[in-house]
């Protein structure tokens, strides 16, 4: 009788941290599929100052003076997805990974022409972690936040 007893509970717990486990994939992989999509940076936050195009002026006549990414998801099973975009007047691409707790790393190629005030603060491999909003993004590295804000969902920019 106590054999059943422990057998029983044995499952019961394989089952139930079998969901959990499941459970929190699942959450990782939709956080993951929300970043998919077109973001440009609105501003920075430095050591909690607000950081505009005011501040730090950029150049319209190049990709409007912003900073555009596009975030696709390609790899489910690791988390990882890859990344393109343009800093004013360089391109980047790369790949994320998403990690526990918020987690981000970013490894990021870029092209080296020389760009206006407004990127000085883009330190995207030197990103660590992020918190997401409905419409906003930040990916924060040291005592720096880079605020983004969406343009358009997965791949069908405005």
């Amino acid at each position: 009788m106590k054999i059943r007893i422990y057998s029983i509970i044995g499952l019961i717990s394989i089952l139930l941290a079998t969901i959990m486990m499941s459970c929190s994939e699942k959450d990782e992989i939709i956080i993951n599929s929300k970043l998919e999509g077109y973001w440009k940076v609105v501003y920075y936050i430095e050591n909690g100052n607000k950081i505009t195009t005011e501040d730090y002026p950029t150049w319209p006549e190049f990709n409007n003076g912003e900073i555009t990414l596009n975030f696709m998801h390609s790899d489910v099973e690791n988390n990882r997805g890859s990344i393109s975009g343009k800093t004013v007047t360089n391109s980047i691409n790369g790949t994320y990974t998403i990690k526990e707790n918020n987690k981000i790393s970013f490894s990021v190629f870029t092209t080296l022409i020389n760009e206006p005030e407004w990127t000085k603060l883009f330190k995207i491999n030197q990103v660590e972690n992020y918190a997401m909003g409905t419409q906003q993004l930040l990916l924060n590295y040291d005592n720096t936040s880079i605020v983004l804000e969406r343009i358009s969902f997965a791949n069908k920019k405005s």
